[in-house]
């Protein structure tokens, strides 16, 4: 959707509680200037449903996800940042 734009500074809020099948897959794919993005998906069990999403994001971020979800993996398909994740 976004994917290779470098004018987003911050996502739009993601307010989807369960991720289907490549649902946000490369959506914010090279944007180098996203800092902060808010999921609050509490099922992430699509298929590919965030393969690539914020790959190549800038470091570190802010990323906002649901209070309490523990489905959320780290790297490019996940939470990307060695920077600050918080609850909603």
């Amino acid at each position: 959707m976004f994917e290779g734009c470098d004018m987003i500074p911050a996502a739009p809020h993601l307010p989807a509680t369960e991720l289907v099948d490549r649902c946000y897959a490369s959506m914010f794919y090279q944007c180098g200037t996203l800092e902060n993005v808010t999921c609050l998906a509490t099922t992430i069990n699509g298929t590919d449903c965030t393969k690539d999403w914020l790959y190549e994001v800038n470091n570190p971020g802010t990323f906002t996800k649901a209070k309490g979800a523990s489905c959320w993996t780290t790297g490019s398909n996940g939470i990307p940042w060695g920077g600050d994740v918080y609850e909603y």
